[in-house]
């Protein structure tokens, strides 16, 4: 199908370009706390490190997200789902991603309506963090494209065999 190789095809795209970013995160990470280590050997330290290092972890961890779910790495529960004979097991795993894809929807919705009223700021540095709810944002958008698109493909998988089998084929189970 058509259709479903352009949906795997723009959600491979959008999450590997996020897990790029996530990946310069991580080593913004690395350098940060070396350069910390190396300072404390001359008796000083680099100021704020550990809000640098989370505020470093917020862009890493929401930013992978998609990709993570793009390459199958998220952790899912589903002992006898293979089990279950029949399409009956394609049934349900579609019903779980449709029901996954609702619950990240309305954290999108949810952290959208918070945004424009956050006015913290942390502690040592004062750094705002109204911008790292924007990148959470849009990490769990990604993420919420990428379990569309696999909840989509589920759902033609349940009137195709081809998409059925390379479906079942990378379940995590």
């Amino acid at each position: 199908m058509k259709i479903v190789k352009l949906l795997d095809r723009i959600s491979a795209v959008v999450s590997k370009v996020f897990a790029y970013i996530a990946a310069c995160a991580l080593l913004f990470n690395v350098v940060i706390i070396l350069a910390n280590v190396v300072l404390r050997w001359f008796g000083s330290s680099v100021i704020g490190t550990e809000e640098y290092v989370s505020l470093g972890e917020v862009v890493l961890i929401f930013l992978a997200l998609g990709y993570t779910q793009y390459s199958h790495g998220l952790v899912h529960v589903c002992f006898f789902m293979k089990k279950i004979p029949g399409i009956g097991s394609m049934l349900a795993w579609t019903i779980h991603m449709w029901l996954a894809s609702l619950v990240v929807a309305l954290l999108v919705y949810e952290t959208a309506q918070v945004i424009p009223s956050v006015t913290q700021v942390t502690q040592s540095l004062l750094i705002p963090l109204q911008p790292f709810y924007v990148v959470l944002l849009v990490g769990c958008v990604v993420y919420l494209i990428v379990q569309l698109f696999e909840a989509i493909k589920c759902t033609v998988g349940l009137f195709n065999k081809e998409i059925r089998a390379e479906v079942m084929e990378n379940w995590p189970a």
